[in-house]
């Protein structure tokens, strides 16, 4: 019962958009404990699971069976279901610069095995919020340029038009019509 248990954990953790398998030594339980805070403020968790029961669990998932061959030592499992699935993947890389016990050694971001270097090249990516401001500014700019080109024969209309109210015949005209009225008085 126990260990139905255990595999039940590790396959919602292989459910996870991304995965990260890590290898920790030296740490006590108040640096585990603010690693998980710190990967929380992601929407990232921390799983300590039996390499076996992981690897039982690792195998229901075609495209994450592979993960199962990086279950060696002292293991742990960092998951997240967040929508910025790079945000995860950023924090788990500045857990690894803190704690010289953590090193991450591979992982996966839905159906995309990672390796220690595939997660680096991962946090290099933007942020989602970045690359949705990216894809509207793509969406909206040619509109927006394209308002502005329908406008501007209007808008350079307008400006001759006030430009000719101010030429020598107009103000004589104006300056005309002033005299004529104060003399009427």
């Amino acid at each position: 019962a126990a260990k139905t248990r255990f595999v039940d954990i590790a396959r919602r953790v292989f459910q996870s958009r991304v995965v990260i398998i890590g290898q920790l030594r030296g740490t006590n339980t108040p640096e585990t404990n603010q690693m998980r805070f710190q990967l929380s403020k992601t929407g990232g968790s921390l799983k300590f699971i039996k390499n076996s029961m992981a690897r039982v669990a690792a195998k229901e998932f075609p495209d994450r069976v592979l993960l199962g061959n990086l279950l060696h030592g002292k293991t742990i499992l960092i998951y997240s279901d967040a929508e910025d699935p790079i945000a995860t993947f950023k924090a788990a890389k500045k857990l690894e610069k803190e704690h010289d016990g953590l090193s991450l050694i591979g992982g996966a971001l839905e159906s995309t095995l990672l390796t220690h270097e595939g997660i680096a090249k991962a946090v290099e990516l933007p942020a989602m919020d970045v690359v949705r401001g990216d894809l509207v500014g793509a969406l909206i700019g040619p509109k927006y340029q394209l308002a502005q080109a329908l406008e501007a024969p209007k808008m350079n209309t307008a400006r001759t038009l006030v430009q000719s109210l101010d030429t020598p015949a107009i103000k004589f005209a104006r300056a005309s019509k002033a005299r004529a009225e104060q003399l009427e008085e």
